[in-house]
């Protein structure tokens, strides 16, 4: 993992203090913070990050993949996508990870998280630019 983190120039973000102390590599920060939301705002403010509103749930949360640039309809999906069939009933588009396969859409989930980042990003006075 550290092999791959220094070779695509990213940093390892951890709360493993065994992990820090075992593989003594700049590639990797140390999280003070439990808090998922308070992560975030430490990560932020520590790498001075601007975020733009194409940022968010732009990567698989799966492999951290891109999608691929079109989304798809659900005669595009295969069988084993493993898509609800009223989910491809209920929506037209869907994105998939160009890596792992896994497929997103726009439902409820997303539409929760996407509402819980931008708080949360108001709350750092950083406001995606959408």
């Amino acid at each position: 993992m550290v092999d791959q983190a220094q070779a695509e120039d990213r940093v390892i973000l951890t709360c493993d203090s065994v992990f820090i102390r075992a593989r003594h590599t700049e590639q990797a920060y140390m999280l003070g913070r439990t808090d998922k939301y308070a992560q975030l705002e430490e990560v932020v403010e520590f790498f001075n990050l601007h975020i733009n509103g194409g940022d968010l749930l732009s990567r698989c949360a799966k492999c951290n993949g891109e999608f691929i640039p079109r989304a798809m309809t659900a005669d595009d999906l295969s069988p084993e996508a493993g898509v609800p069939v009223q989910v491809k009933q209920d929506i037209s588009e869907f994105w998939v990870c160009g890596t792992c396969g896994k497929v997103y859409w726009q439902g409820n989930q997303y539409g929760n998280a996407l509402s819980r980042l931008t708080t949360r990003l108001d709350n750092l006075k950083l406001r995606p630019n959408s």
